[in-house]
């Protein structure tokens, strides 16, 4: 289904998972060490971003490697599973409205590693960065988007919306939102 995007969410999440980490989701069955009825120890390890997210039955319309590759998502503007509950201005729901770029971390990390490094200047490269610039400019013109609705995850799904404790924190510190609506 497609959408009319107003606006663009900016995500971060870690390059690779270890395999493991199939056990955080639902359909992971314990008595067996099956997810999905596969063995465990027959899926790839480590597992790449792009795939965790199918895992996870989520979904953007793209990702930027820390070398600054873009890899494409879901076709644009078709509707992607990425901001969970969220809100901007009088907008909620923000899958049926926003586009979502994911930023990978480099590396396999846990979650604290991933949040450590969101948190730490440098952890996305200059290539990076250029990349997510020239990705919202050209949404940004092809869909009529403001800077202002180009927004990081935790700026519309934080602790506000969701409650204590259960906010989004990426993109992290690591990639300033004002400096970065500034350079659009």
């Amino acid at each position: 289904m497609a959408i009319e995007p107003k606006g663009i969410i900016v995500h971060s999440m870690s390059e690779y998972f270890e395999r493991d980490a199939l056990k955080w989701l639902s359909r992971y069955n314990k008595e067996t060490n099956t997810f999905d009825g596969t063995p465990l120890d027959q899926y790839p390890n480590p597992i790449h971003a792009t795939d965790w997210l199918v895992h996870s039955r989520l979904s953007v319309h793209g990702f930027i490697s820390p070398n600054g590759d873009w890899i494409a998502g879901r076709t644009v503007p078709e509707k992607a599973a990425h901001a969970g509950k969220s809100v901007f201005g009088n907008l909620s729901g923000l899958n049926n409205h926003f586009l979502g770029i994911e930023m990978l971390v480099p590396g396999v990390n846990n979650y604290s590693q991933f949040i450590n490094k969101i948190a730490t200047p440098g952890t996305f490269s200059s290539a990076q960065r250029e990349t997510a610039l020239a990705k919202c400019r050209e949404w940004m013109g092809n869909y009529n988007i403001s800077s202002n609705a180009v927004v990081g995850h935790s700026e519309v799904s934080g602790d506000d919306v969701r409650g204590p404790g259960k906010g989004k924190k990426d993109p992290g510190s690591s990639l300033d939102m004002d400096a970065f609506r500034g350079d659009l």
